[in-house]
């Protein structure tokens, strides 16, 4: 989960624009909802503006539409701010896959030294020959 308050964003952008989509859910008040969708661009961008405070952003979904792989960033902007990475930097992401939810809890890999590393996997979406997703 990804807390916001009023002014806070949620900010995006891919290798090349119109090529990854987006949904970003979360709850409002007392009701799960649909916050918002599109196609990332190619610059850094609002992909969510939050016009109040407790806001709850409890998943985002990429999907790469494309037939070439792409790379992702995501970020978080406080109110007066400046963007911090959600995602590591230049997340690859390969033709017809989708990033899982981010800001799902996820138990984290222990490497040898004890220290938490992000887990992340990629999931298969099936395509059309048209390219859309089934």
């Amino acid at each position: 989960m990804i807390a916001l308050d009023n002014g806070d964003a949620i900010r995006g952008y891919a290798d090349t624009a119109v090529k990854v989509d987006y949904t970003l859910h979360g709850v409002v008040g007392t009701a799960v909802t649909q916050l918002a969708d599109g196609q990332l661009g190619d610059s850094e961008e609002d992909l969510y503006l939050s016009a109040a405070d407790g806001i709850a952003v409890m998943a985002i979904l990429l999907v790469n539409a494309d037939t070439s792989a792409r790379t992702v960033n995501l970020y978080l902007k406080p109110s007066g701010g400046t963007s911090r990475r959600i995602i590591p930097k230049d997340v690859l992401l390969p033709a017809g896959y989708s990033l899982p939810p981010v800001g799902r809890s996820r138990s984290p890999l222990l490497p040898e030294r004890g220290q938490p590393q992000l887990l992340m996997v990629l999931m298969k979406v099936p395509m059309s020959p048209a390219g859309l997703m089934r």
